[in-house]
């Protein structure tokens, strides 16, 4: 059994160009559960208004709700991209175990990472007095922390990422052949890790910047009171980070697996 040729600078751009040439079903397989995801945040909006509290939902059931539908969005645009099972806007039958198995991976983990990659709990444990730091020891500090934060990240995605490509495809953990690919391929797949978390991470400033400097003209200023369409506004402004969030690392992971699979017939 030859090991699968992986080459990072290549996958990443071949990762680009799959999302421009399946776009169309892309975002269709990821429409509905997007449309799902906004009405529970707009929902949770409303109640915290209602009630005058800062937000409905505790962050850790929403984060958990969130994570739960980016496993299935995950599930459905990698057996697309892979096996051309193709579901339309609301899936009659939902691949519901490939779906369970990637979010008991992916739920408890991201809370875990957003719990030790947040800011707040990294300068208590780093230095008690962070907060009366200033000037250029700040900036270190902020510094240190974005770096020990995206290495963190690049580490988990490349861990754990390839995994949910065979999960998606098989509907197995295949936990052996995942910890012999890891020994031969994860230098390979952390540097896609970086490639692609750089990526989206320079997007998602633009992006932050271009809704921080348009802000003015599409909510109010004052937000005491529930307004309809400054939410909804609210609610869509994250939609196309969304469908990136998405369909970049599903099709990084397609591409991977199919890279697997070419090694061994029997995935």
């Amino acid at each position: 059994m030859t090991a699968a040729k992986i080459k990072p600078l290549d996958l990443t751009a071949l990762t680009l160009l799959t999302l421009i040439r399946n776009f169309k079903h892309l975002v269709i397989a990821f429409a509905a559960l997007e449309l799902l995801r906004c009405l529970v945040y707009f929902f949770d909006s409303w109640l915290a208004v209602k009630y005058n509290m800062p937000m409905f939902f505790p962050w850790w059931i929403m984060r958990a709700f969130d994570l739960l539908i980016s496993s299935a969005i995950l599930v459905l645009m990698v057996q697309y991209l892979v096996l051309g099972r193709f579901h339309r806007l609301i899936p009659r039958a939902l691949p519901l175990k490939p779906i369970a198995m990637v979010a008991l991976i992916m739920v408890p983990l991201w809370l875990l990472m957003d719990t030790v990659t947040d800011l707040g709990n990294f300068l208590r444990y780093y230095d008690p007095f962070a907060w009366m730091l200033e000037g250029k020891q700040a900036e270190r500090t902020v510094l240190l922390f974005v770096a020990y934060s995206f290495v963190l990240h690049a580490v988990l995605v490349a861990l754990i990422y390839p995994l949910f490509g065979v999960i998606a495809c098989t509907g197995d953990f295949k936990l052996q052949k995942h910890g012999a690919w890891l020994k031969r391929q994860f230098v390979p797949f952390f540097g896609i890790s970086i490639l692609l978390i750089a990526s989206l991470e320079t997007v998602r400033n633009f992006y932050a910047k271009f809704w921080q400097s348009a802000g003015n003209n599409y909510f109010p200023a004052s937000s005491l009171a529930f307004d309809l369409k400054s939410e909804v506004l609210a609610q869509l402004r994250f939609v196309p980070m969304d469908f990136l969030y998405a369909a970049i690392p599903a099709a990084a992971v397609s591409l991977i697996f199919l890279q697997l699979r070419k090694s061994d017939p029997t995935l």
